[in-house]
């Protein structure tokens, strides 16, 4: 590698001196190099010898172990990267056909308009190209098409697009002899989209479900013959800014081909199955986007044609595993070159990296043909640090499947698994694990009024995210890391209280953002990213013209346990549920947080070593004052000490075979040199064990059997949680806690700070269980447990068993515990656990009962029918009696004990006219309203309440 880092100083013309390839084709190859082979890595296209940019690192062949690894590759690659078959291509081939012909008939059309002749209309020509992975032959099934279609100068972009003036129709419409309207009129066509407000405009369709991406390009000529050379650099003489970047992709693409099948047609060969599993992989780990920030196949076919020229002779596997160790060790921002830059003298700009603005360009990959220009304009600092990590995940991988394979010989049988040796590739195709890599997410909702303004409006958006993620997120943010995952997932996740239409929901889509907050930098407690999506509104989504009203941009933020389901589906076995056991045992795995577990751990150990010891002093005390016990108790404090010193010896030699672990080194894996105890308190897993959530565990505890199992989407749903972070202390702690979201360790909190936390998780939870419940699936969840009598029945005899419902005396919590109350007799009681007892009302609040009666209105019991009588000797005590006194008299009466006589006298005066118990109560309220002026008033006024 020496080699061709030493060479890169002179590719832009710096002082080392130039390294020919050509110079070291005479040279002698080494015994491993192949029988006929040749380092001659240079090619002839459009009449000029194009000749590498870096000298060949290894002219060696494969090795006999090279070849059976690489048969294995080969069967790896034949099962899980399908080619395109026959009818396939095919069709393909007839699409491409038909579109020939109906653009070189639009060719004439428009000249014919211009008044020429018969003979020059007929000499117009019109041709189409293609590009990209089509051209290449690296396409999967089902994999666009990258069309340009090159007309002479009579053909305008007006024309094409139909926009032109002179011939739109009367109401304003396009032109119907328009080249795009002619192919959107077409009955095999389908989801068409014109994009004409990009640098390079374009048409994008579906032709008879071939995806195809048609550019336009206008020659400075009369004519486009058949003949036209368009690899020849005089084409671009004369050309505007679009027309040369729209031929750049049919001119790289064929220089490409060029320089992989130079010196041997067999190197082509080895190209393409590189080429395919690493747009594979990148595709399989999220970097397969150039339009946001990663690596698109022009850049993936650029850097192993580079790879292909440094290990010319090299098999297809090695040329695979040396790809990875070239670009994880590639010192960006040198650029990546197959040929060095060079002018033709048309004017046009060549990329020079001493040119200032190509100085704050990241990762450069220049492109080979003239004009040389920068394909990875749109990486940053932060979709390099992303791939770079993958560079390295994918060379670890090779690699010790690559030493593996060594030790085991040709790898022609099965393993011990009885799994095929070729599947020892899959580990490099796995999926990402970006939906559980970060603790906090974004969604980008790109929502529009219609299908087709949705398409064009997401398109322009899609164009600019990595400028949001790259440049107003990720440098103005304290953001250690942030990565925008290129895949949209076609579904709406924007909140509830966002105002959107149907018809906005069902034309959006949605793209997510993972990112890792540095604590160090931040201020406060909260990340406001709302100034950065204002800004990215007015300075980048402004220019979208023309602007329809119900385009918009919506963003949310999602915690790892709140990310749809959606996210995991596809990517992981058993959706979500089976990603987060996978991220807890990719978290378990982690070194440091083995470590904390295991202080913690030692530290309540030593607590209760310390209980056990001030116990023991205690006991010792106790034992002086006690002297002269008698010798029973004596013998069996003897036995409890004997017991306790057990225990301490065998808690302190736990303690010491902890301490050792502490020295124990941690090998590469990041697993710990000694086994540790897998079993811990639920406690240290944040109230959660392995298999069962927080909430589960809180609501299977002893006393919370009122408690119903409150949904996790009702949780996350912020207008929810409306009001409550003012009433819980730590509530952020004491959701993540709810949710099961790990605490970051430099996050990890005191241990007086983590009893708070979950003395606050559980209020947090109370108060959002009295919110739930008042809903459709709380009420449902409560009603199992009322049909089971899980709150427990009516004391009261004559409501004969009557299940009860728990209340609380206010919604605010710290008044009041719980009470029950019974539909039957509307009796409040106290639970009859005492445990229950001291739960907070608040938990229930004051409306749940009633509604849930009035909701379920078959529910609500008969009054009984049945009334207890006092009696003595079997005699009714009279409503007159003492004995009644307090108990029919008014609260305040019996407080303050004041009309009492009055009351007595006005009650049985009123019993000539109504009943003497209702006399009496009136009595005692008229009492009261004239004992303020004396007896004789208190008597009128018990007068006049029996009367009334």
């Amino acid at each position: 590698l020496i080699r061709y880092r030493s060479a890169i100083a002179n590719i832009s013309g710096g002082s080392v001196p130039r390294i020919d390839i050509n110079q070291t084709k005479n040279k002698t190859m080494p015994p491993a190099a192949t029988a006929g082979t040749t380092t001659d890595m240079s090619a002839k296209v459009g009449g000029r010898v194009i000749t590498p940019a870096l000298p060949v690192v290894d002219t060696s062949g494969p090795t006999p172990t090279e070849q059976s690894f690489d048969d294995l590759f080969t069967d790896f690659s034949a099962k899980h990267i399908p080619l395109e078959p026959t009818e396939g291509i095919q069709r393909r081939e007839r699409v491409l056909d038909r579109m020939g012909t109906l653009a070189r008939e639009w060719v004439k059309s428009v000249s014919g308009r211009q008044g020429l002749g018969p003979d020059a209309v007929a000499a117009a020509g019109g041709q189409l190209y293609t590009s990209g992975s089509y051209r290449l032959g690296v396409h999967e099934p089902g994999a666009d098409i990258d069309t340009i279609l090159v007309a002479p100068n009579m053909c305008t972009r007006e024309d094409f697009f139909g926009t032109n003036p002179e011939h739109m129709t009367d109401a304003g419409g396009r032109d119907p002899l328009s080249l795009a309207e002619r192919i959107r009129a077409h009955p095999d066509v389908t989801n068409f989209v014109p994009v004409e407000g990009a640098a390079v405009p374009i048409l994008t369709f579906d032709w008879e479900g071939v995806n195809i991406d048609l550019l336009f390009a206008r020659l400075n000529s009369a004519t486009a013959p058949a003949s036209l050379d368009i690899d020849n650099d005089k084409i671009l003489d004369g050309v505007d800014s679009a027309t040369e970047k729209s031929l750049n992709g049919p001119r790289v693409t064929n220089l490409l081909a060029a320089l992989a099948a130079a010196g041997s047609p067999d190197r082509y060969q080895v190209f393409l199955k590189v080429v395919r599993i690493v747009r594979k992989w990148a595709k399989a780990r999220g970097l397969y986007s150039n339009k946001m920030g990663y690596w698109g196949g022009v850049n993936i076919n650029i850097a192993v044609c580079l790879t292909l020229q440094l290990y010319p002779n090299a098999c297809a596997a090695s040329l695979l595993r040396r790809f990875f160790l070239v670009f994880k060790s590639w010192r960006w921002p040198n650029p990546v070159m197959l040929t060095k830059p060079h002018d033709a003298g048309l004017g046009l700009t060549v990329w020079s990296q001493y040119h200032a603005a190509n100085q704050r360009q990241v990762a450069p990959i220049i492109t080979p043909a003239y004009p040389a220009m920068n394909s990875t304009l749109a990486v940053s600092r932060q979709t390099l640090q992303i791939m770079h990590e993958e560079f390295c995940r994918g060379y670890e991988i090779i690699d010790r499947m690559w030493k593996e394979h060594q030790k085991g010989g040709d790898g022609s049988s099965e393993d011990a698994e009885g799994r095929d040796p070729c599947e020892i590739f899959a580990e490099l195709l796995e999926p990402s694990d970006f939906f559980i890599a970060y603790p906090n997410y974004l969604s980008l909702c790109i929502a529009g009024p219609t299908l087709e303004d949705s398409q064009a409006w997401a398109g322009f958006v899609e164009s600019r995210l990595r400028k949001l993620v790259s440049d107003q997120l990720g440098k103005s943010l304290p953001i250690i890391k942030i990565q925008l995952w290129p895949k949209k997932f076609e579904a709406c996740v924007a909140d509830r209280t966002a105002l959107l239409t149907k018809a906005q929901r069902q034309n959006s889509i949605t793209y997510f953002v993972g990112f890792f907050v540095d604590r160090m930098r931040m201020r406060g407690t909260e990340l406001n990213v709302e100034q950065q999506i204002q800004n990215f509104q007015k300075w980048e989504l402004s220019r979208f013209q023309p602007m329809v009203p119900g385009m918009d941009l919506y963003v949310r933020s999602f915690a790892i346990k709140e990310l749809p389901r959606i996210c995991f589906e596809g990517m992981y076995e058993g959706g979500k549920m089976e990603a987060m056991k996978k991220r807890r045992r990719i978290r378990d795995a982690d070194p440091r947080r083995q470590e904390a577990k295991r202080m913690r751990r030692l530290a309540k150990l030593k607590a209760k070593m310390a209980a056990m010891q001030k116990k023991k002093e205690e006991a010792a005390a106790a034992a002086k004052a006690e002297a002269a016990e008698k010798a029973g108790e004596k013998r069996k404090r003897e036995e409890d000490d004997n017991e306790e010193a057990e225990e301490e010896a065998r808690l302190l030699d736990e303690v010491e075979q902890i301490e050792a672990e502490e020295g124990a080194t941690v090998n590469v894996d990041g697993t710990e040199g000694e086994e540790e105890e897998e079993e811990e308190e639920s406690s240290e897993m944040s109230g959660s064990d392995e298999d069962g959530s927080w909430i589960s565990w809180f609501c299977s505890l002893r006393g919370n059997e009122f408690f119903c199992e409150v949904d996790e989407d009702y949780i996350q749903d912020a207008f929810n949680l409306t009001g409550l972070n003012g009433l819980v202390p730590y509530y952020d702690y004491a959701l993540d806690m709810v949710l099961d979201v790990e605490i970051p360790m430099e996050d990890s909190l005191t241990e007086e700070q983590q009893e708070i936390v979950e003395s606050a998780a559980e209020m947090l939870y109370g108060l959002i269980h009295a919110r739930y419940i008042v809903t459709n699936r709380g009420m449902h969840a409560m009603y199992e447990k009322y049909r089971t009598a899980s709150f427990g029945r009516c004391p009261h005899v004559f409501c004969q068993g009557q299940p009860v419902l728990p209340v609380g005396l206010s919604d605010l919590p710290r008044n009041y515990t719980v009470n029950v109350f019974c539909p039957r007799c509307h009796g409040l009681y106290f639970p009859k656990s005492t445990r229950q007892a001291n739960v907070d009302g608040a938990y229930y609040g004051t409306t749940f009962p009633h509604l849930f009666l009035m909701t379920h209105p078959d529910l609500i019991p008969n009054k009984p029918t049945q009334q207890y009588r006092p009696r003595v000797y079997g005699f009714k005590i009279h409503q007159t009696s003492l004995y009644h006194r307090n108990h029919d008299a008014l609260p305040e009466d019996r407080a303050t004990g004041s009309g009492g006589s009055s009351s007595r006298r006005g009650g049985s005066r009123g019993s000539r006219n109504t009943d003497r118990r209702r006399a009496g109560g009136s009595g005692a309220g008229g009492a009261n309203a004239g004992g303020t002026t004396g007896g004789g008033g208190g008597t009128s006024g018990g007068r006049k309440g029996a009367g009334r």
